[in-house]
């Protein structure tokens, strides 16, 4: 993220942008760090997209299994 080698794939954006658009309520649920979620989030501007984003096992005393 920092060297700036990160990229989404190609029409990422406009999909999201076209559900959302839609109404769709889009979430994100992950088993990465909290700080990186929001580090992507923040790079790539998708907090305006996700109503939800939250990290598997980031204090919410759930996990995957």
């Amino acid at each position: 993220m920092k060297a700036g080698e990160a990229a989404l794939f190609d029409g990422t954006l406009d999909v999201l942008a076209g559900l959302y658009g839609c109404g769709f309520k889009l979430l994100i649920v992950s088993n990465c760090s909290d700080d990186y979620l929001a580090a992507v989030a923040r790079a790539f501007s998708l907090e305006r997209y996700f109503t939800i984003m939250r990290c598997v096992g980031s204090g919410t005393g759930k996990t995957k299994t």
